[in-house]
């Protein structure tokens, strides 16, 4: 919130954090090796252990989500910054920064890929 996300916002943002990592900074996903907070992987993996080496702090963590947010996945950002609700700031962050293809697309594709 102290970037400027009303609390339904932040509050849909760290849902979908929750759900990737239950806030776990040391999160490794045992099959894809997907790390940390947001579960990065590929090129975003490699970003943030570029940046902050292979064991990024809580906060690190945190401010690389930011980063992103207000470069790679600016769409992100701007659909977090219109929701109106916890749940559209939830299905927006889970869409625009976990996938980057939408609420609907994130939703098939996992469904698709499990």
């Amino acid at each position: 919130m102290d970037k400027g996300l009303a609390k339904h916002q932040a509050a849909g943002l760290v849902g979908n954090l929750i759900r990737e990592s239950n806030l776990n900074e040391n999160a490794i996903n045992p099959h894809s090796k997907a790390l940390g907070l947001a579960q990065w992987l590929g090129d975003r993996k490699k970003a943030i252990i570029n940046k902050y080496g292979k064991n990024p702090t809580f906060e690190q963590q945190l401010d690389f989500v930011w980063e992103e947010l207000n470069s790679s996945h600016k769409k992100g950002l701007n659909a977090l910054l219109n929701s109106q609700t916890v749940d559209e700031a939830a299905a927006n962050a889970f869409g625009y920064y976990e996938f980057s293809v939408g609420p609907s697309g994130a939703i098939a594709d996992m469904r698709k890929h499990g």
